[in-house]
């Protein structure tokens, strides 16, 4: 017997056609589909004898009738299958191995970095960005599934810098009159030059944060956030797809607004936090597979957190059929891999994501990390808790500007000081002054977002807290999450044993600590990602606790988190750190904290 192959090429997919021969007789080798996915090695011929399938056969071409849609003479594979068809690589020639070579990560070419960019990318950012590149070019969707604080969102906006579209070539909009889906009109431009707005869809709490970054890294980018009640009344999905470059929207909004936002062609579709979809029976998924767009990436730090059933969906939305039908992927790679522990099928799926998927942890790239890396997260109170803080901080001016007025600054420092932590509590969480408020805290919901990631990653992490019973809080919720901590406060007894289990116990993946419990004695370098969760008044005191896992000469690179909650008193307390103004100097220097300070630097912390 001979097997013949023949495979065409286009930009998009490969034609594999073949003919098997058995003496006298020949005919498609599609024929014997169902001997091969069956394992079946014996062939009736047309004159009754039996023909026997060579057993290589099996192992050699199972895939591509597993993957591949079959026709009448051919079987066609979508191009990112091309790790199936260099299986066959012996029956190629040499423009079909070229084409291979071309989609293969190992021939990805650099990119010359936009000058818009306001930042120096690392080497591994360099190649994060180039990668991304190469599968755009190739029209192909990744996964960029670096550690968190590797810079994933910086890589992302390098290449949307890159393709950024000329002026002269944004999109212009008309409705038919049938009411039908919008339509780009070419007004004198040829349609194929025209470039619509990338859509990124992001969890609630990360939409202030991408749009600082934006701001503050790639400003050439005309950025819109899209979610909030009042989203539709600033202008209509045509306007704001003719006039950004970039759309921030929410899982919820696309949730939403699937009707109007499926009626566009986005640029790219950007998914952060892309675990959100990793259900493929949920809304969400559903939602965000039905939205067009030319090219896709999704963002995370945790492609699968629960169950291999987590990568189907995500890669699904990037490649759909690249891993087959769920109940393929299922029969094939999930159930062999998880209940089996078969190496075969564990191979075989590597095989097949290797190309979409780039995964840098934090020790891969250590050497292009500083030893301590710091950042700033900016969270927005929940509607309630903005308004219980709105309501108490009105409350608390009026009584402090009629304290002051009768009794002077000097006598009212007590209920400023008073005032004050009051206001940093609601910012923290309103159960932190009411503990039978249903209200829920922006603030702590985020910080349990960040959490379950970085535990997902299988990081060790301090939490540092100003108040005891936000630390409280937090350890009741990660009782329901079942996660394993530990926690230091003024009030514990056995400090070595506590400190030691978290240091040496590897399932003990949080330790909670109290400012003043945590100040002194503690050496936590088992530790490579610290929050603060509230600022300090004393800088001093922050890094005090930073100190707590940032040694000089350990090998663990530190990243460090601050979370403020924006439009509060937290900001206030921020900016003045960051000024290092006479106020904050008198907070961490005077044992009479408003001596030389005007009343209206008081209240002006009110405002």
């Amino acid at each position: 017997q001979t097997l013949n192959l023949r495979i065409n090429q286009t930009n998009d997919w490969f034609d594999i056609f073949a003919t098997v021969t058995f003496g006298q007789f020949s005919f498609p080798f599609i024929r014997l589909r169902k001997n091969i996915m069956n394992q079946i090695r014996e062939f009736k011929l047309p004159d009754g004898e039996i023909a026997i399938l060579p057993l290589e056969w099996f192992a050699k071409y199972s895939n591509i009738f597993s993957f591949g849609k079959v026709g009448e003479q051919s079987i066609r594979l979508q191009n990112y299958h091309f790790t199936l068809i260099a299986e066959i690589a012996d029956e190629m020639d040499v423009s079909v191995k070229d084409k291979i070579a071309s989609l293969n990560k190992t021939s990805i070419e650099s990119q010359d970095i936009p000058v818009e960019l306001n930042a120096a990318l690392r080497n591994y950012q360099y190649d994060g960005y180039n990668w991304m590149y190469h599968l755009f070019a190739k029209g192909l969707g990744g996964c960029l599934a670096d550690d968190m604080g590797l810079g994933k969102t910086i890589q992302a906006l390098t290449l949307l810098l890159r393709l950024k579209r000329k002026e002269q070539l944004y999109p212009v909009f008309q409705h038919k009159k049938t009411g039908q889906q919008s339509l780009f009109v070419e007004d004198d431009r040829a349609e194929e030059q025209l470039q619509s707005a990338t859509l990124i869809v992001l969890p609630v709490s990360l939409v202030h944060n991408w749009e600082n970054e934006i701001r503050k890294f790639a400003p050439a980018l005309k950025v819109v956030v899209y979610s909030g009640a009042r989203r539709r009344e600033k202008s209509s999905m045509e306007d704001i797809i003719n006039n950004y470059d970039i759309i921030l929207t929410t899982y919820g909004t696309v949730r939403n607004d699937v009707d109007e936002l499926s009626q566009y062609e986005f640029f790219f579709l950007i998914l952060d936090e892309s675990q959100y979809i990793k259900n493929s029976e949920s809304k969400t998924y559903k939602t965000v597979t039905g939205i067009r767009s030319q090219h896709r990436i999704v963002l995370t730090g945790t492609p699968i957190e629960n169950s291999l059933s987590d990568l189907w969906a995500q890669m699904n939305f990037l490649n759909r059929g690249l891993l087959g039908s769920k109940n393929y992927f299922k029969q094939e790679f999930l159930l062999p891999i998880e209940r089996d522990k078969s190496v075969d099928a564990s191979e075989k799926l590597q095989k097949l994501i290797h190309p979409f998927i780039l995964r840098r942890t934090k020790e891969e790239v250590a050497k292009d990390l500083p030893s301590l890396t710091q950042e700033t997260i900016v969270v927005e109170m929940t509607p309630e808790q903005l308004e219980f803080y709105e309501t108490e901080k009105s409350a608390v001016r009026n009584v402090l500007l009629q304290n002051v007025h009768e009794e002077g600054l000097q006598k009212s420092t007590f209920f400023v000081l008073q005032a004050l932590t009051r206001l940093r509590q609601i910012a923290i969480h309103p159960k932190l002054i009411d503990p039978e408020s249903a209200f829920e805290s922006g603030k702590f919901n985020d910080i349990i977002t960040m959490l379950s990631i970085l535990v997902a990653e299988n990081h060790k992490i301090l939490v540092f807290s100003s108040f005891v019973k936000h630390l409280n809080l937090l350890a009741d919720e990660f009782k329901k999450k079942q996660w394993n901590y530990s926690l230091l406060t003024g009030q514990t007894t056995d400090r070595k044993q506590v400190i030691e289990e978290f240091q040496e116990d590897p399932e003990k993946k949080i330790f909670l600590i109290s400012l003043k419990a945590g100040g002194v004695g503690l050496n936590l370098t088992a530790a490579d990602y610290i929050f603060i969760t509230d600022p300090w008044w004393n800088p001093a005191a922050e890094m005090q606790a930073i100190s707590r896992a940032h040694r000089i000469g350990q090998d663990k690179k530190v990243f460090v988190y601050r979370f403020i909650s924006e439009n509060s008193i937290e900001e206030k307390i921020q900016k003045l750190q960051d000024k290092k103004s006479k106020l904050a100097n008198e907070f961490v220097n005077s044992n009479d904290p408003f001596r030389d300070i005007s009343k209206d630097e008081v209240l002006d912390l009110f405002d």
